[in-house]
């Protein structure tokens, strides 16, 4: 005998190395599993908080959007009350010199927030509202 024998890899093992190497390409190439396999229309997904934050630095380094950031964490005697709250704000300034989609995100969050209003008050029905977000997915030029 030459060597330990030979074990043949188990129907499971296979099954996970190919999970492992699509969530591997998956997350190279920034997309999601759902758009890798044609499942679904979006490239990405924010399913975690890793993606959050990630997404987060990743408009960090855009020129065209600047935004500040706000947070509020100083309580008198270190208790939250109802009129002061733990926040943070991540606002964008629409006339911002040099940053040119700052205006197009101000008039996105606008129109955002009333749809979502709209929606939430079961003012606007679910299909009505998906047709929305799919035809502002639609409209949105590509950052450069």
């Amino acid at each position: 005998m030459s060597g330990p024998p030979s074990r043949e890899l188990t129907r499971q093992e296979r099954a996970a190395i190919r999970r492992l190497v699509l969530y591997a390409i998956a997350k190279q190439y920034h997309v999601s599993l759902d758009w890798l396999f044609g499942i679904s229309d979006n490239e990405f997904s924010l399913s975690s908080m890793g993606d959050i934050i990630s997404f987060l630095l990743e408009l960090n380094e855009l020129t065209e959007l600047r935004y500040e950031l706000e947070i509020n964490d100083k309580f008198f005697n270190d208790i939250e009350t109802e009129d002061n709250r733990w926040y943070a704000n991540i606002k964008f300034y629409g006339n911002e010199k040099g940053h040119l989609y700052n205006a197009d995100m101000c008039q996105f969050l606008a129109s955002l927030n009333e749809s979502r209003e709209s929606f939430e008050s079961y003012f606007t029905p679910k299909d009505m509202f998906d047709i929305w977000k799919n035809g502002k997915l639609l409209i949105t030029p590509p950052c450069q």
